[in-house]
């Protein structure tokens, strides 16, 4: 009886233990399955995450694309405002291709881009470039080296234009340039800056510099030098000229034939200059307004062969072509003076006193 009473009291408990036996078993038989599944769900989740963060790539990724399209294609618009305004018309039109653009004339690809055009395009392209956002043109060194090359007047006109607005905000501008008229137009403008009239050069916002060339024995070099008075002072090229010349005939030191290569042809500019206002009547060739002038045969026949024969180059080997000749430049530069005081003592004697006062700045400003 207490056999039984105790076996009945103990049956929960057997029978909780055999369900852990059997647990326990069956748990066993599982882990190595458990494991594999955990493992599996482990690579599984790290896949998932991978994946996730490549479509988050890809999504920026479109994003920025679609931003540089925008951004690349509004650029090319305008542009092609920037071009029919220069051009005057729409016949050259840049298209989006990629990461560039394309020049097309009347819906296709141009072909034979003339000097004129490229240049449009490369400057217009150029200033377009400076809006960039990688790029701070309020602290940015701007360099436009003979950005008006094969330009005619009215497009020049123009393209300065353009260079004025797009570079007004930039840190330091640098224009080098060979043409006059694009040297006089922006130093017109520099002229007007605020502060450009100061006295103490140090404080002026603009400075104005020249190339010149120097000889020691042999050896040519160039160095930078202050912008000579007369270009600075004056608009006209021909106050250049006239200088140049004046100086040339009045020099006591020895030049050499090859610094007297250039005068022939600056004094060939001046004459045309001179007499342009003085035989405007006469159209033509050089002599034909040198002829009808009451002025000594001999002088103005040497005048003519020193400026037809060595401002020209027709031919080689010429036999009056002698580089020796140029050793009279100095004289016949006298004669060309003598000439203009002939026929116009008032104008030349106010030229000669300009351009001794512009030498007298020049040296007391060194």
């Amino acid at each position: 009886m207490r056999e039984h009473n105790r076996a009945c009291d103990r049956f929960d408990t057997r029978i909780n233990q055999a369900r852990k036996r059997l647990e326990d078993d069956l748990v066993q038989g599982s882990i190595a399955k458990y494991r594999r599944l955990v493992g599996d769900a482990t690579r599984k989740n790290s896949a998932v995450a991978k994946a996730s963060n490549e479509v988050e790539r890809i999504v920026e990724s479109i994003t920025l694309l679609e931003r540089e399209i925008v951004e690349h294609r509004r650029p090319a618009d305008e542009l092609n405002e920037d071009l029919q305004k220069y051009l005057g018309h729409r016949e050259l039109q840049l298209a989006v291709k990629k990461t560039g653009y394309e020049v097309l004339r009347n819906g296709v690809s141009a072909q034979d881009l003339s000097e004129g055009e490229c240049t449009a395009i490369a400057l217009l392209y150029f200033l377009k470039s400076l809006q960039d956002r990688n790029f701070d043109l309020s602290r940015g060194v701007v360099v436009l080296d003979d950005p008006v090359s094969s330009l005619d007047s009215n497009a020049l006109y123009l393209a300065f234009g353009f260079i004025r607005q797009r570079t007004q905000a930039a840190a330091q501008l640098f224009i080098l340039t060979h043409n006059f008229t694009l040297f006089r137009n922006v130093k017109n403008w520099f002229h007007h800056m605020k502060g450009q009239r100061r006295t103490d050069v140090n404080r002026k916002p603009a400075r104005f510099y020249m190339l010149e060339c120097r000889f020691n024995g042999s050896q040519r070099s160039s160095i930078l030098c202050p912008l000579d008075p007369l270009l600075e002072e004056y608009d006209s090229e021909y106050h250049y000229l006239f200088s140049r010349i004046y100086s040339e005939a009045h020099r006591t030191s020895v030049a050499s034939l090859e610094e007297n290569y250039i005068l022939p042809n600056m004094a060939r500019r001046l004459l045309e200059g001179f007499l342009a206002f003085r035989q405007p009547q006469i159209a033509g060739e050089l002599w034909r307004k040198l002829e009808v002038i009451d002025f000594n045969q001999a002088a103005k026949f040497r005048i003519l062969r020193f400026v037809h024969t060595f401002s020209h180059a027709d031919s080689i080997g010429e036999p009056e072509h002698d580089p020796s000749l140029l050793a009279e430049s100095r004289a016949v530069l006298r004669d060309i003076l003598n000439f203009m005081e002939h026929l116009d003592a008032d104008h030349f004697e106010a030229m000669v006193e300009i351009t001794q006062g512009s030498v007298q700045n020049a040296d007391s400003v060194q």
